[in-house]
């Protein structure tokens, strides 16, 4: 009883602030079908590709992990600077945070590697001991999420990234395990199964030099906004 107490404290929790930089379905800013064929946004691997092996979905629940497994005192998710951009990133690919709500624009500062590749939302939620319990309810429940989000914009040095619509995934089931100093405040411990739906972009590393990666996201009178100015070095 305890434990399932606790899963329905970080689903309550969840629902309300889980829309971190966000897209919704095809709402103004949708490229036609030709677009993927035409190669149009040469700095993002196409959404069927794997990279290590690993689908967009499965990347995804590395993602979740790594943003809601990360203590509150160096979670990337509150950081406001990018002070703590490098907390947790392990390899050749590293993850870039939105917030955990709308708010003033974050602008935060990193320095990446050379050679790194970036992988982010553009809109994602999560669910857990939602419904029944099965790993489908959490899914649907993720899956309901993304339709509170009216308009988006990704930008990636000032270029726009076209038919976010195909970049859609969803994670297979997962275990999160929260430590005693987390996001949600919530009662530490194991939650499973979790399941998350979004869609998330995998950049190509970036050459060497300054870059910008902007993501505004905006639903009903409120909007998240968060920019990275980069380092590749």
């Amino acid at each position: 009883m305890q434990e399932s107490r606790q899963r329905q404290f970080v689903a309550r929790r969840a629902q309300s602030r889980v829309l971190l930089a966000g897209f919704v379905m095809c709402i103004g800013v949708c490229a036609p079908a030709t677009a993927l064929a035409q190669n149009v946004n040469p700095r993002v691997a196409p959404p069927e590709s794997r990279l290590s092996g690993l689908t967009l979905g499965e990347w995804s629940a590395k993602w979740w992990r790594w943003a809601l497994e990360t203590p509150t005192s160096t979670n990337p998710l509150l950081d406001p600077t990018g002070a703590n951009c490098a907390v947790g990133q392990v390899g050749h690919v590293w993850f870039l945070a939105g917030t955990l709500g709308p708010g003033e624009p974050v602008v935060r500062t990193c320095t990446i590697p050379t050679g790194t590749s970036l992988f982010f939302p553009a809109a994602n939620a999560f669910c857990v001991a939602e419904g029944d319990g099965s790993l489908e309810a959490q899914r649907a429940c993720a899956a309901a999420f993304l339709g509170a989000i009216t308009s988006i914009q990704v930008e990636i040095d000032g270029v726009t990234v076209n038919a976010l619509h195909s970049y859609r995934a969803q994670s297979p089931g997962f275990d999160l395990i929260l430590p005693s100093e987390n996001v949600f405040g919530a009662p530490a411990g194991l939650y499973t199964p979790t399941a998350a739906d979004g869609f998330y972009l995998m950049v190509r590393p970036l050459p060497p030099g300054e870059h910008t990666i902007h993501i505004r996201v905006e639903f009903g009178a409120d909007a998240i906004d968060v920019t990275y100015l980069l380092t590749v070095a």
